[in-house]
């Protein structure tokens, strides 16, 4: 794998494999938090347009459960297509449309005000043409400087050959991210009237406990 997977006595530390996913769910950032000190994001994966989450977040919004799609340039021949190859379209607006619907979700949440700036920041029109891999990566480093994680490192895992080299270390989630049994509850803005929705995107988290959304991931709240 490189610099950085194994402490200072040498011993290889246990290593989360994940696939690309845009704003994804608490699930995968528990993962991150508790799991593995060691996140690799495999860009170099096989494209499937099965895989929504990819270009899809799902957030809370006045009435329930929302999906917030950014629009992506489906490829004129699937086999052989990267992730990496995949670019956002010019389709509508998005980068309006998706900074609408987080305000309309999220603005009356205790910190949105604190962290809107860094979220349209991410949604800008010249994204367009941009590998999707790329906003992936962007993101997730805003949601782990906000949250105070370790941004993961997005390369191709068939260069990681301490993978390859001793299974043992390696949880691999890049087919999906497992699911939390039992979610444990957070403060949610509209409980009272949608109930408490588990698996949502980080986004939720964040606007709904700001500081407090790390003690929640690695399991002290």
């Amino acid at each position: 794998m490189g610099d950085g997977l194994k402490d200072i006595s040498g011993r290889e530390k246990p290593v989360l494999l994940l696939r690309p996913e845009l704003f994804g769910s608490v699930d995968r950032y528990v993962h991150m938090a508790r799991c593995c000190p060691a996140v690799v994001v495999d860009i170099g994966m096989p494209y499937d347009k099965r895989a929504k989450s990819t270009h899809r977040f799902t957030i809370a919004d006045t009435r329930g459960p929302l999906n917030v799609t950014v629009p992506i340039v489906h490829p004129a021949v699937h086999h052989g297509t990267l992730v990496s190859d995949i670019v956002l379209s010019d389709h509508s607006p998005w980068w309006l449309t998706a900074m609408t619907a987080l305000e309309s979700a999220y603005g009356r949440t205790p910190y949105f005000e604190f962290y809107a700036d860094d979220f349209a920041a991410l949604f800008d029109a010249r994204r367009v043409g941009t590998p999707l891999v790329d906003f992936c990566r962007d993101a997730d480093a805003v949601v782990c400087r906000l949250i105070g994680l370790p941004q993961p490192v997005y390369r191709s895992v068939g260069d990681c050959r301490d993978e390859e080299k001793s299974a043992a270390v390696v949880c691999d989630m890049r087919r999906g991210v497992a699911l939390i049994d039992g979610f444990a509850r957070y403060y949610q803005v509209r409980e009272d009237k949608l109930g408490f929705l588990p698996h949502l995107s980080v986004v939720d988290l964040l606007f709904n406990l700001g500081p407090e959304a790390l003690l929640y991931l690695d399991g002290s709240l």
